[in-house]
């Protein structure tokens, strides 16, 4: 046998696997697109932004940490997440308060989910999401509570949660 009738028989078995594989899937969820980020605001009793370096007593990002509650175990959102730990404080130009952006838990095994926000050495915070579940290929948080008080509702406005620090 040739070369070239072997390199036909090469390309006819190549074309028949990769037809073969060609099968349409479908799958009950196109496009998945998620809605999950909120961001935290730390503000002590007299409304002071605890997250403005300039402020006495302002806490640091290394102080801050994110947990996703997971089969009952709290882990470091990091691991779930496909990027490394990057939480950090930021400041819209046009706003006065400084807030940290987190993507809550939307781990898709149930309608709500729960992550834990901690200030190391202070307090943990819990973060209760609930899924809106209309469209399975829109993962949106519609609500979230805040230690069990119902913190953020619809979705006209911000993500925006207040942690009142004593």
């Amino acid at each position: 046998m040739s070369v070239k009738t072997k390199k036909g028989i090469f390309y006819l078995l190549v074309c028949c696997l990769a037809l073969e594989n060609c099968e349409e899937k479908v799958s009950p969820v196109c496009c998945l697109n998620e809605n999950t980020y909120a961001e935290i605001h730390l503000i002590n009793k007299g409304g002071e932004d605890l997250l403005d370096p300039k402020t006495i007593g302002a806490i640091s990002i290394r102080d801050v940490k994110l947990f996703y509650l997971i089969d009952g175990v709290k882990k470091p959102y990091y691991e779930i997440v496909d990027h490394p730990q990057a939480l950090k404080i930021d400041k819209y130009l046009q706003d006065q308060y400084y807030f940290i952006g987190i993507i809550l838990n939307h781990q898709r095994e149930a309608d709500e989910s729960i992550s834990h926000f901690e200030i190391t050495g202070l307090r943990t915070d819990t973060l209760r999401s609930h899924f809106q579940t209309a469209d399975p290929s829109i993962l949106t948080i519609d609500k979230v509570w805040l230690n069990d008080h119902l913190a953020w509702s619809g979705g006209a406005t911000e993500r925006a949660i207040d942690i009142i620090i004593e």
